[in-house]
């Protein structure tokens, strides 16, 4: 199965100059509880805004001997340029070669889509599942994630949620979407 994993403002923004900007610990920590031993194919910006790679400095500010990937997770990083250091990921030069080194990974039963916009836009037909956390709030940005057709996908689950950022009410939904065709 392949499923897709997002955050996303309700006018689809899903980022603003290579940066997602909001932070929702929740949304991080349900991120990481759903796709924990699951293989993730991620496009090579959206690897280079998670690794740190541009730094290479870790979150302590030390300088990384290598970029990071996230743990616990098989990192398939697509890009065709075949010299990019992946540190521990796997690097795939297309689709196809990405979805054979998911395929035979650790938790292959479900495959997420990890972004970004183009990659979104390349699974979102091929895609069994969406997971989607939606901000009840529109958000400038300059990265999309395409739109979901209703007569493709319905709602399967639905929770609400609100937070407090720096004393900002934030009003989210966690969603899952199933294919119905």
């Amino acid at each position: 199965m392949i499923s897709i994993i997002a955050a996303m403002s309700k006018n689809n923004v899903i980022g603003k100059g290579n940066t997602i900007p909001w932070h929702i610990t929740e949304d991080y920590q349900r991120t990481k509880k759903l796709t924990m031993g699951h293989p993730i194919i991620m496009g090579r910006k959206n690897f280079e805004s998670i690794s740190s790679f541009k730094s290479f400095k870790g979150s302590d500010g030390k300088k990384l001997d290598k970029p990071k990937t996230l743990p616990g997770r098989t990192n398939i990083i697509l890009s065709s340029n075949s010299d990019l250091e992946t540190g521990e990921g796997q690097l795939a030069n297309n689709i196809e070669s990405a979805l054979e080194i998911a395929n035979n990974s650790p938790g292959s039963e479900e495959i997420f889509i990890f972004g970004g916009a183009s990659l979104y836009n390349e699974f979102i037909d091929k895609a069994d599942k969406l997971y989607l956390t939606v901000l009840d709030h529109e958000i400038e940005g300059d990265i999309f994630f395409p739109e979901i057709n209703d007569s493709i996908w319905k709602i399967e689950k639905s929770q609400k949620f609100v937070t407090r950022v720096l004393e900002c009410e934030i009003r989210y939904e966690f969603r899952i979407y199933v294919k119905v065709v």
